[in-house]
């Protein structure tokens, strides 16, 4: 292999597996990454040795993941490789802003308008609800309807479903309001682009021709729409490279298939296999333990041990109490001790669960004991309240078709707009093809609405005066609609709610201070709904992290305790009688226990209480079984 100097410096950080990976850019590629292997790093390395050894430009390279911080954190790696400063302009997204870019790029081809919003699951459930009112479909609840529109929208084909008829056309109904609302769901920015590529030849081609090199990140985290949308734009040169670890796949629920990365060199013949088997971020002992829950996996690459680089540190340590309160207390006090010690702090730490309803007993000793935490699996900062308020008075004033935002915020503060006040604005809009904005200017103008909605007016116009900067309108906004002294009405922390409204002014300041943009009102919309709660935890924080398994993903802690690590929990009880969702669960505690660097607590108890008020004996997780026989795992009963 002959590599030009200018990606010499490259290859030298690297050990031989890496190397390998970030060398192989002609054709199929599988990265199977182990936890801390340095999935990343090849990712980021490979994309600047393509660059740098003058295969494509950067904007001829499509990246792909799954959250924000991960396509920024690769962003700014790739810029501190190469250089340059149009990061902007790269494809460095994740697989909904991707598929939000293609919307955008022939909005028209979807039957929207260029000024659409994307509805998060909160917009999208009002909107059902509206649906089932208006067309009294009360045979499902709303939630479940929500939950069945995601799984179609996951669905290659909506005549092979299982699904009845009713459900079918009630989704049909839905996407037939969501473009009259000229909105798209997160649903549809997969599956809308794939349809269009299916049966767009020529806009196909296009994209075809865009790209030399592609890299799906995460690929075991991908739906079958998701891996169907990218091979329809893969050109013939067949540059694809997919990394992930079928051993970290834990999203079946919401529909990954496991199958596509397992599945991927045989869907490509030619392809080259790559295993990342070194864990730069574990101690040796962690490493044995993770390696000892994962043998047992399901259609595991035999070849696949993960590996230490040494680094010997302390036992793993297995704690049983008797109840689970004393399990809590017991975490507590070792979290104190540790931190008192002085080897580390709050937010070294991070205490992990199946399932968030533990987050309450920990809490109550927290709280006790003075321990700062931070519960990550909670509501976002974008979707509270008070945010989504003002959030919906900037989309309305983008897009005056989008009844949901405006039937949020027309009695936000009151306006004295009753149900059937906002049913005659509705009709008249339906009735004379006009938007909801132009339709209430019409009706005032007719005397046939409350004088109070002239401020709603006026505010809107306000939002739309792009003589002003952004976060200027904003803060005028709040100001002219009273929105600090409507607060005060609300139940709930007044402080808290004021805080967050004015940490969002700030968040869009310096949105504004990070470059141009084509309209910043929709480019601040776009970016923000494809936030998620993840996206905001802080790995450097002055308190401990408390979170699911599942947010932990992707994460990493110097201390982590794993709570409740018993049967019924830890695997879950609806999952253990089906042998597929029960070797997803052995991946979740899989993923768990690696995001320990080290030190890492795992612990059960005996006793809980049942539904009836009795007391029931609980087991140590199945996934334990067979390690009290390892020396490099220590057992506490208290």
């Amino acid at each position: 292999m002959v590599v030009s100097m200018d990606c010499q410096f490259l290859l030298k950080d690297l050990d031989r597996d890496q190397v390998e990976a970030v060398t192989a850019t002609e054709g199929p590629l599988l990265v199977v990454a182990g936890p801390g292997s340095g999935k990343t790093r090849v990712i980021t390395y490979r994309f600047a040795y393509i660059v740098l050894s003058g295969k494509a430009s950067p904007d001829e390279v499509l990246c792909v993941t799954f959250t924000n911080k991960a396509a920024e954190e690769m962003r700014n790696r790739i810029i501190t490789l190469i250089g340059g400063d149009k990061a902007k302009n790269w494809w460095i997204k994740t697989f909904h802003s991707f598929g939000l870019s293609v919307i955008r790029e022939n909005y028209d081809l979807f039957g929207l308008g260029s000024n659409f919003v994307v509805y998060d699951s909160d917009d999208q459930l009002k909107l059902i609800k509206n649906l089932v009112k208006e067309y009294n479909f009360y045979s499902i609840s709303p939630e479940q309807l929500s939950d069945y529109i995601s799984i179609l929208d996951r669905s290659l084909d909506l005549d092979n479903t299982d699904f009845k008829e009713e459900v079918i056309e009630f989704y049909r109904l839905y996407k037939k309001a969501l473009k009259q609302n000229n909105a798209v769901d997160f649903g549809d920015l997969i599956k809308l682009p794939y349809e269009e590529f299916s049966k767009n030849h020529s806009l196909r081609e296009i994209y075809k021709n865009r790209w030399k090199y592609m890299m799906i990140d995460e690929f075991q985290d991908t739906d079958k729409v998701q891996y169907e949308f990218i091979k329809l734009i893969l050109n013939e040169r067949r540059n694809i490279c997919v990394v992930g670890d079928d051993d970290q796949s834990i999203y079946g629920w919401r529909g990954a298939s496991v199958e596509n990365i397992r599945n991927f060199d045989k869907d490509f013949k030619d392809c080259k296999v790559v295993i990342l088997k070194t864990n730069y971020r574990s101690t040796n002992e962690i490493i044995n333990l993770s390696n000892i829950i994962a043998k047992d996996m399901f259609f595991r690459r035999s070849e696949k041990v993960i590996r230490g680089t040494g680094v010997v540190g302390s036992a793993p340590i297995v704690v049983e109490a008797k109840y689970q309160s004393d399990e809590a207390d017991i975490i507590s006090d070792m979290i104190k001790k540790l931190v008192d010690g002085g080897e580390y702090g709050y937010g070294d730490i991070a205490v992990l669960y199946r399932v968030n309803y533990l987050s309450r007993v920990l809490e109550e000793k927290f709280l006790r004991k003075k321990i700062p935490y931070k519960i990550y699996s909670g509501v976002g900062f974008f979707e509270r309240i008070e945010v989504k308020d003002i959030l919906a008075y900037l989309k309305f004033s983008i897009n005056p078709y989008d009844f949901v935002s405006f039937s949020r915020i027309i009695n936000v503060p009151r306006r004295g707009v009753g149900e059937v006040t906002l049913k005659k604005i509705s009709d008249n809009a339906l009735n004379y093809d006009m938007n909801y904005f132009l339709t209430i200017k019409e009706m005032l103008k007719n005397g046939e609405l409350p004088k109070s909605i002239e401020d709603f007016v006026k505010v809107i116009d306000l939002l739309k005066d792009d003589s002003l900067d952004f976060s200027e309108r904003v803060e005028d906004m709040i100001d002219e609609i009273g929105y600090y002294d409507y607060l005060k009405t609300l139940e709930g922390d007044y402080l808290d709610r004021v805080e967050n409204v004015e940490e969002l002014v700030r968040t869009i300041e310096d949105f504004e201070e990070e470059g141009e943009y084509n309209d910043v009102i929709v480019d601040f919309l776009n970016n923000v709904v494809l936030k998620r709660d993840s996206d905001e935890i802080n790995e450097n924080s002055e308190h401990v992290s408390m979170m699911t398994l599942h947010v932990s993903k992707g994460l990493e802690f110097p201390v982590v305790f794993i709570f409740g690590v018993v049967d019924g929990i830890i695997p879950h009880m609806r999952n253990i009688g089906r042998s597929n969702l029960l070797d997803e669960e052995r991946r979740l505690f899989y993923v768990g226990v690696t995001r320990a660097k080290r030190r890492l607590f795992l612990s059960h108890h005996r006793f809980r209480k049942g539904k009836f008020g009795d007391m029931e004996f609980c087991n140590i997780s199945r996934f334990l079984d067979g390690l009290k026989n390892i020396e490099s795992v220590n057992f506490y009963r208290l």
